[in-house]
């Protein structure tokens, strides 16, 4: 969501770019970011991450890429990615491939498989751990907390 207006001026210079959009439905950089943050400094926390989830509307980046002028696929099986970049580049147009990956995440320190998965928490005892809660700071926003 933060840049699809480029999407409109690809249809408007009729550029030939592919754009693949890996729709997970939600912001899920920031909130490996909260969870960095809040590993780094010790914060604790079983609060959802507050509006980061693109759902209730889902997005339909296929249906914004028509609406700007572009052709767009959907993608939701491994199988159908190849066939579906092939005939998107071969159209010599701008097109648009919406390939939908996993859901939403739980918290990362709910599991030790998400933790592992994110190498955010670890168990707390490498040096690269050790370093942070050296650095670690006093002052913890509101929202990390």
């Amino acid at each position: 969501m933060y840049s699809i207006q480029a999407l409109w001026t690809a249809a408007h210079h009729d550029l030939p770019v592919v754009f693949v959009i890996l729709a997970n439905r939600e912001y899920r950089v920031l909130k490996h970011n909260i969870d960095a943050y809040r590993q780094r400094f010790d914060v604790k926390s079983n609060k959802p991450y507050m509006h980061m989830d693109l759902t209730g509307p889902v997005l339909g980046f296929v249906d914004l890429a028509k609406g700007m002028g572009v052709a767009g696929t959907h993608v939701a099986k491994a199988d159908d990615i190849q066939g579906a970049v092939a005939a998107a580049f071969k159209s010599g147009k701008p097109h648009l491939i919406e390939i939908e990956i996993e859901g939403q995440r739980r918290l990362v320190c709910e599991s030790r498989s998400a933790m592992r998965m994110f190498t955010v928490c670890g168990n707390g005892r490498g040096p690269a751990m050790r370093a942070r809660k050296r650095e670690k700071r006093r002052f913890t926003p509101r929202w990390a907390a």
